[in-house]
């Protein structure tokens, strides 16, 4: 999903419960789930691992994910 598609369901959502606490689900199944703390990250990610805007910045490397957790 594109983070532009993301935000426009978001805004969608905000305009009729814009209070309601975000919930993430923990694995695929949705087995659990758990309140997000964090605030959205750029950053790096290659279909197993992350690396922050930070690291690949040290290394040249370019942003091509938000990390919502």
């Amino acid at each position: 999903m594109k983070l532009k598609e993301y935000i426009t369901v978001l805004k969608e959502i905000e305009q009729t419960h814009p209070d309601v606490n975000v919930v993430c689900s923990r694995d695929d199944e949705g087995n659990s789930f758990g309140e997000v703390h964090y605030h959205p990250a750029l950053g790096g990610f290659d279909g197993n691992d992350w690396q922050t805007e930070g690291d690949l910045n040290e290394v040249g490397g370019e942003v091509n994910a938000v990390l919502v957790n």
